[in-house]
């Protein structure tokens, strides 16, 4: 009787498996590094023909042209820049608030800088009100003009709206831009934003020494853009009460504008002014107590003509608009014993 005959066994000699796992790593390394060097090549290439976008700290592509732009002039170099005046909030604050009109009805004595950004909520508000704030300790008054539109959706709004360490070496440290288009890459927005930051000037990025965004065109726009106005977030306004207790413990004071609405909004949204006199009464509540200022611009009357969509204006009439507020709230102007309560200013 047979013994049963032992499998065969196939085996790769120890230095044959280190061989295959070095090439396999070199492979990959390999690979990986000339994936790295077809992006660099690319980033070259697309800013060669102008068509290169920013790197994608917020994923914004709006904010992130901001962050550029501040980046890319020498003007809002921290320690050297000493504004005392400094605008916060979404696009109603970029593109309303004029820096030089603002500078002109103080004669010199209020120095502006406009850190509003795009598309923010009132919490979001709030972090960049803190991080320039860290950079310009020089402020003494802060102004954000706020829309219905701001107060909504906060619960859902992630405060942060870009890393600060990340952002802090991008626009005042002069980081390498390379590494943050790495560590940012989003494919899908990086190739919609190649095609879109094409039209950058003509949608207005053409920003002002002040970091303003204004619109400055004739064209007037069909439609109103906003729709029916969403609940108000009642983590909006504790985030405005929160802001304005902080800046008055600092010894800084805080203005909120109430921004009017196109009046073709009011007739279709809101014909008996329920939403807006809601807004301006909680705005009241959230800053009772703090000495901030409210600044409703009542004895200011804003043109069908001067919008350009439900709560946007274009550039004279924000000029106008700015010169206004400066002159009810004495903005960036030295303090003086009557400076008007929340309640006072309407």
């Amino acid at each position: 009787m047979k013994a049963a005959e032992s499998p065969i066994r196939t085996t790769v000699p120890a230095e044959g498996a280190r061989a295959f796992a070095l090439s396999y790593l070199l492979a990959l390394a390999v690979g990986g590094l000339s994936v790295i060097v077809l992006f660099g090549v690319a980033l070259v290439s697309l800013d060669s023909v102008g068509r290169l976008p920013p790197p994608q700290l917020a994923n914004t592509l709006c904010i992130d042209e901001k962050l550029r732009f501040l980046r890319a002039s020498s003007s809002f170099d921290a320690p050297s820049y000493r504004p005392t005046v400094l605008a916060v909030g979404s696009s109603v604050s970029w593109r309303t608030f004029d820096g030089e009109a603002v500078e002109q009805a103080t004669a010199g004595r209020g120095v502006p800088f406009n850190g509003g950004f795009c598309a923010l909520k009132m919490s979001e508000t709030a972090f960049t009100t803190r991080y320039f704030l860290e950079h310009y300790p020089s402020v003494r008054d802060v102004v954000t003009i706020l829309a219905p539109q701001d107060m909504t959706d906060c619960r859902n709004a992630r405060a942060e709206i870009f890393d600060p360490h990340d952002v802090d070496r991008y626009v005042y440290g002069d980081a390498w831009v390379f590494p943050l288009y790495l560590k940012y890459f989003d494919p899908v927005s990086f190739v919609k934003n190649i095609f879109r930051v094409r039209n950058a000037f003509r949608w207005g990025f053409a920003f002002d020494r002040y970091g303003g965004l204004p619109i400055d065109t004739k064209e007037i726009h069909a439609r109103l853009i906003y729709g029916a106005l969403e609940a108000y977030d009642a983590e909006c306004f504790a985030a405005l009460r929160g802001l304005a207790n902080e800046l008055k413990i600092d010894g800084r004071r805080l203005v909120v504008a109430t921004m009017p609405l196109h009046p073709a909004w009011l007739e279709r949204y809101d014909p008996q002014h329920r939403h807006v006199s809601q807004f301006e009464q909680r705005i009241d509540d959230a800053l009772a107590g703090t000495g901030a200022v409210h600044w409703r611009p009542k004895g200011f009357t804003l043109q069908r003509d001067d919008f350009v969509d439900a709560i946007h204006i274009r550039w004279s009439a924000a000029q106008a608009f700015s010169r206004a507020l400066v002159e009810d709230t004495r903005l960036g102007q030295p303090r003086i014993e009557s400076t008007p309560t929340a309640a006072a200013v309407r």
